[in-house]
């Protein structure tokens, strides 16, 4: 919150609003850091604020990877752009290979029911290709892809 004058905001104010965005979802401890700055705090002021949520156990990057893993594994997303949105948001690549490591057996099924919803005809060229670019946009790696069109190709021609 940067007022008018443009002073910044004060420890305790942070404190105040960090809560607030905790109240609403989890954050990542770089990302409600950054998300503090912006709001008027001062750099050590938001690190300061965040390290004493993380020491009270109101903040936790591995408990943060976990839900976001969930929550977007639910939705349908691959392994590569779940990587990639947790290391945008700071999260260190020992935690996100811990997080990921929950699914590992669960990709190609995953594909296969992203896919599966959006399939046509399989028999067309040009609808393989726009499935096999839609899987890799969702963050599925190339081979989880072509298995899964594979598979779905397989069942729909019995």
């Amino acid at each position: 919150m940067r007022r008018s004058s443009g002073e910044t905001v004060s420890p305790d104010e942070a404190r105040s609003l960090a809560l607030r965005y905790l109240a609403r979802r989890d954050y990542a401890t770089r990302e409600l850091e950054q998300k503090l700055v912006q709001r008027g705090a001062d750099g050590a002021a938001a690190a300061q604020v965040v390290d004493a949520l993380v020491a009270e156990g109101l903040m936790n990057d591995a408990r943060f990877a976990e839900n976001y893993c969930r929550l977007k594994v639910a939705g349908g997303q691959g392994a590569q752009r779940m990587r990639a949105g947790l290391r945008q948001r700071g999260v260190d690549e020992a935690l996100v290979d811990q997080a990921l490591a929950a699914y590992a057996g669960d990709w190609e099924d995953a594909a296969l029911a992203f896919l599966g919803r959006r399939a046509g005809d399989l028999g067309n060229e040009k609808e393989r290709a726009r499935l096999y670019r839609a899987g890799l946009r969702r963050g599925f790696s190339h081979e989880q892809v072509m298995r899964a069109i594979d598979r779905l190709r397989r069942e729909r021609a019995v």
